[in-house]
């Protein structure tokens, strides 16, 4: 290995792939090692080759060798970087919130896509995110449906400090408060839409979950209360029904276990036009239902 005090951006990512080998595959090695390329030293793969024989800023390679370790011991690459990519925005992520998840996104673009099928004035609407973590749901929802009106709770003060600047660093106006939906009253009212991604998780499930998952991520934004995958959904359904118009729309992520639960917990509540949709893998993930006139 050439000195560190003299090591290429080339000879740097070389020492990248190799350090990961043995705990990842290639590709995921590549698309690492893309993302902290990207992040921590600012280059585009573009810019990496071409820069290929530059010299790392003093200090780096430590850092990099750093970076490697903690990759190695399943710390996720965005709490790394401190930042998740989200609905075309960057959030700022760490322990304290859930890193923002793929089919989330499908979550976020289905409530887009509801509201210009049926061509509801951005303007008018009024939304309300419940669990909001990161706030990932609210400002991606604040930023393409300019103009709503966006509010969003969660329990962890915490996860609202965070939320709360990444509506500001990506120019949004969210209304963030603190609520504990299963014992208080989500204080809304005359809403359009409620969104909800809650925690969903089982401890039956626990054991089949990823290591990187369990050791960092916020355990009360993952699992269940008593073992019971339909609390959230029973409580938010509840208010949800109170708080939404005539019509007004409530959108769920869900546990690909309890589809059908899920959908007879919303209709218990008088919801219609309940519906169930896969995510990219085919997964049932998403529920959708109506309040009626």
């Amino acid at each position: 290995m050439v000195a560190p005090s003299s090591i290429s951006f080339g000879e740097a990512w070389q020492y990248f792939q190799e350090a990961l080998s043995g705990s990842f595959a290639p590709a995921e090695a590549r698309a690492l090692g893309k993302i902290i390329f990207e992040q921590v030293f600012h280059l585009s793969p573009a810019q990496r080759i071409l820069q290929h024989l530059d010299l790392l800023p003093e200090g780096s390679f430590l850092l990099l060798q750093q970076i490697a370790d903690k990759l190695k011991k399943n710390l996720p690459v965005q709490y790394i970087t401190g930042i998740a990519d989200f609905c075309g925005l960057k959030f700022q992520v760490d322990r304290r919130v859930l890193i923002p998840r793929p089919e989330t996104e499908e979550l976020v673009e289905w409530v887009i896509g509801e509201v210009n099928k049926r061509r509801l004035e951005h303007n008018s609407l009024n939304i309300v995110d419940v669990c909001t973590g990161s706030g990932c749901i609210a400002v991606s929802l604040a930023y393409h449906l300019k103009g709503s009106r966006v509010a969003a709770c969660d329990i962890s003060v915490d996860a609202l400090t965070l939320a709360t600047e990444n509506a500001r660093a990506n120019s949004v106006v969210v209304d963030f408060f603190e609520c504990n939906v299963l014992r208080k009253n989500i204080p809304n009212a005359d809403v359009d839409i409620v969104v909800c991604n809650p925690p969903y998780v089982t401890q039956a499930e626990k054991m089949q979950m990823q290591s990187k998952v369990l050791d960092y991520e916020p355990h009360v934004a993952l699992f269940v209360p008593k073992n019971d995958p339909m609390i959230f959904y029973s409580a938010v359904a509840g208010q949800s029904f109170r708080i939404l118009k005539p019509q007004g729309m409530l959108f769920f992520e869900i546990n690909e276990m309890f589809p059908n639960e899920t959908s007879k917990i919303i209709q218990t509540y008088s919801f219609d036009n309940v519906e169930i949709k896969e995510d990219f893998n085919g997964k049932p993930r998403f529920v959708f239902a109506q309040k009626p006139m």
